[in-house]
């Protein structure tokens, strides 16, 4: 009996031995890959990638000096979080030395504006950059912090990719950078801007970023600064939305926010977020809207006729005939249904009361229609004219790809 009671107390210690064995092997094989659990949800851990999958944090070779990246983004493309679900941007910082090397001490300016200078800069795999520098004053400071906890909420095609930012003596904000400027560079450039295919395919990926904000969100996020010099373009002339300096997240239990004053960019505002401080996603709308009658009409949003400052609405308004308002630099080039369908789109958009505009789904499901009519007119033209390619220089795609 003795015998086996020894045998029987051996066999579980052999067991147990063999069990921790195990259990070590396998927190060995999970530390190796850069896993940690925590609360019981798996987050990825640091590993290197070459800039393919998305945002981080800079880390330095110590050989050579060279920027390394820890990647903090899940497969399916979305930020990694606190145990409280909250989103920290630690993972997303770029010391001074790091911002000042990418800009070879910021050396080409390729942009200004009020919240200071935008650099042209490099990391190590030879991505480019656009370096966002601010001016030291609090109130831009605010909205520094404020444009970076928003932009480590957001992943879209159509919405300009963020790198990471600097918060030491340089107050930075790294993107990708968009070779083909801003759409109100594109518009005032002659050269540019004749064909209303393209500015379709402008108008309808501004609204896929504006409809992702607004619905693909965990919560709603309005930008408020919606206007072309805030739309970028790629080599491609796809449009990206930028500048979330301005842009406020919804709490769950409300649909509407106000403030003590008003900000944002005359002509671009809301007429109700103007006089009460009241915004909401519809303020995002009236803006689109602005922007979208740009496209059609080629004007800024402010300009001089007889002697008197006309707001492009206005102006849409005095007219009777469609030859009046549309650019005459589309030379006659568009079905008229698809021109028609988007302006009675953008006047709708531009609705003094918000609660008679579209919502951004209703936007997007009229662009298609006007792209599709557009699109079919245009192959027709082809066909007939027995070329098979429109002989642009940028690939139109099919609808998905817009």
């Amino acid at each position: 009996m003795h015998i086996w009671i020894i045998v029987v107390v051996a066999l579980v210690i052999a067991m147990a031995l063999l069990f921790l064995l195990v259990w070590k092997l396998l927190c060995l094989r999970r530390k190796q890959k850069g896993l940690t659990e925590v609360n019981g949800s798996i987050h990825q851990g640091e590993y290197m990638n070459r800039f393919s999958v998305g945002p981080s944090t800079p880390q330095r070779n110590n050989t050579d000096g060279a920027f390394k990246f820890d990647y903090s983004t899940s497969a399916d493309g979305s930020s990694k979080k606190d145990r409280d679900g909250s989103f920290h941007l630690d993972n997303w910082e770029f010391t001074d030395v790091d911002v000042v090397k990418m800009t070879n001490n910021f050396e080409k300016e390729i942009g200004k504006g009020g919240f200071g200078t935008v650099y042209l800069g490099e990391i190590y795999d030879g991505t480019k950059v656009a370096v966002k520098r601010l001016k030291e004053m609090a109130q831009e400071s605010r909205m520094f912090l404020n444009e970076a906890k928003l932009l480590t909420k957001v992943r879209h095609k159509n919405i300009v990719p963020f790198i990471g930012y600097c918060n030491g003596v340089h107050k930075c904000l790294i993107y990708r950078y968009m070779s083909g400027g801003n759409l109100r560079d594109y518009l005032s450039d002659n050269n540019e801007a004749k064909d209303w295919l393209l500015r379709l395919k402008i108008s309808l990926s501004v609204a896929k970023g504006l409809e992702y904000l607004h619905n693909g969100c965990e919560l709603v996020i309005v930008h408020r600064d919606i206007k072309p010099e805030n739309i970028l373009l790629n080599e491609k002339l796809e449009a990206k939305i930028a500048d979330f300096g301005l842009g406020k997240i919804f709490p769950e239990e409300s649909i509407t926010q106000t403030e003590s004053s008003v900000k944002g960019t005359l002509g671009y505002l809301d007429p109700e977020y103007f006089q009460c401080s009241m915004y909401r996603e519809g303020s995002d709308v009236y803006s689109f809207g602005v922007v979208l009658l740009q496209l059609i009409t080629g004007k800024h949003v402010h300009f001089v006729e007889a002697s008197n400052v006309m707001h492009v609405t206005e102006w849409v308004a005095t007219k009777s005939a469609m030859s009046d308002i549309v650019d005459p630099r589309l030379e006659g080039n568009f079905h008229k249904m698809s021109m028609e369908k988007a302006m009675d789109l953008a006047k709708k958009c531009t609705s003094l009361k918000s609660f008679s505009r579209p919502t951004m789904v209703h936007v997007l499901s009229e662009l298609n229609v006007c792209w599709e009519i557009q699109k079919a007119h245009r192959s027709a033209l082809d066909s007939a004219a027995g070329d098979t390619s429109s002989g642009n220089s940028y690939s139109l795609g099919s609808q998905s790809d817009v």
